[in-house]
């Protein structure tokens, strides 16, 4: 690698570039990535790290807690909250280790799981089993990905705008606005919750928003010294979470709606993990090509277009990324997880960029 410093767009050019060999686009990341990998762990000791991993923490739970729950609807049981959070724990830190742009976070997203929901419907109305199938769609997803992999698809990103991302960037933000105003509308319009339900429903989640801009920016005022202030700001969401979950809990008497996550670790129906494969016809194993294509595509979109946006010029990053290198590891974490019927997670836009921010 060379020790001339490039710009933004050399260094797309340098990633994104179709080099005509089989697996040359990850031979040229796992090159660019080899000289900065233990620097990654050495710089990892650092109190912003840290502020950072206790936001993200909490931002990663909820998103996982909340998609598996949606899951569990969508799929009558068969994939639920405690599949999400067991694929999006393994998945992130394999991801952590192995990838190239180790700051893009990794779990379910909404497109994701829509998907996941249609092909639930389509089992249903054909009366066959679907986790086996959901498996198989899985298997030829995750081998598909390393196809792309090895034919330098991603290459293909460097013909996408600046539109493009923001676009796509807007589109989840806006999914997540919604989402988070609907959990907070629905308890005033259900004639089953009580007024103080609703009531703590509102006082938690704009606490939590004010506590959390609050603390952030307490950077910027003149109370205590320069390293108080830095560690509020750091600390800033996880303080507000904290804050919260006390004074929620400082009033048993009211009841807020939970999660419902089973009291022992194991499936969410109590099935095995490992799902038997071959309980389906042949000819099944090989039409879930098909519904794999799509998968495929959203994948593929997903984590490219999420990458892209992480390795925003805005953000100075010195490392490069490494679409090729991050594309392989999705593409493998998809082929087991569907083994094992866990949900497919790729790059979280929202939380990927909150954690190169938080930094």
């Amino acid at each position: 690698m060379s020790s001339k410093p490039m710009t933004h767009s050399n260094q797309e050019e340098d990633q994104l570039a179709f080099t005509g060999r089989l697996f040359g686009g990850l031979r040229n990341d796992l090159a660019r990535k080899a000289p900065h990998y233990f620097s990654d762990y050495k710089e990892g000791f650092s109190s912003k790290v840290l502020g950072s991993v206790s936001f993200l923490f909490f931002a990663c739970l909820a998103n996982a807690i909340a998609f598996g729950a949606l899951t569990s609807v969508l799929t009558g049981g068969e994939i639920g909250t405690v599949e999400m959070i067991v694929a999006t724990a393994i998945g992130g830190i394999v991801f952590a280790i192995f990838s190239g742009q180790p700051l893009t976070i990794l779990g379910g997203t909404g497109p994701i799981v829509i998907f996941t929901a249609l092909l639930y419907e389509l089992c249903q109305a054909q009366g066959l089993p679907f986790l086996p199938v959901y498996a198989w769609v899985g298997i030829w997803s995750g081998l598909l990905l390393l196809v792309l992999v090895a034919t330098d698809a991603s290459a293909l990103m460097r013909l996408f705008t600046k539109f493009t991302d923001e676009i796509f960037a807007a589109l989840v933000a806006v999914i997540f606005l919604v989402e988070a105003l609907t959990s907070v509308i629905t308890p005033l319009v259900s004639v089953d919750t009580s007024t103080a339900t609703a009531l703590m429903t509102i006082i938690l989640s704009f606490g939590t928003f004010f506590l959390a801009k609050t603390f952030k920016g307490f950077i910027n005022t003149r109370f205590f010294n320069g390293k108080v202030r830095s560690f509020v700001s750091d600390f800033g969401p996880a303080l507000a979470i904290l804050v919260m979950t006390l004074f929620a809990l400082s009033m048993p008497s009211v009841q807020l709606s939970v999660p419902a996550i089973p009291e022992t670790f194991g499936t969410t129906t109590g099935r095995a993990w490992m799902i038997d494969l071959f309980s389906i016809p042949t000819w099944m194993i090989l039409f879930c090509i098909g519904p794999a294509i799509l998968v495929t595509v959203l994948l593929f979109l997903d984590q490219n277009i999420t990458t892209r946006l992480v390795n925003n010029p805005a953000y100075s990053l010195r490392k490069g990324g490494g679409y090729h290198l991050d594309l392989t590891v999705v593409g493998g974490l998809v082929l087991v997880a569907s083994v094992f019927g866990l949900p497919w997670i790729v790059a979280a836009t929202v939380h990927s960029l909150n954690h190169v921010k938080s930094l």
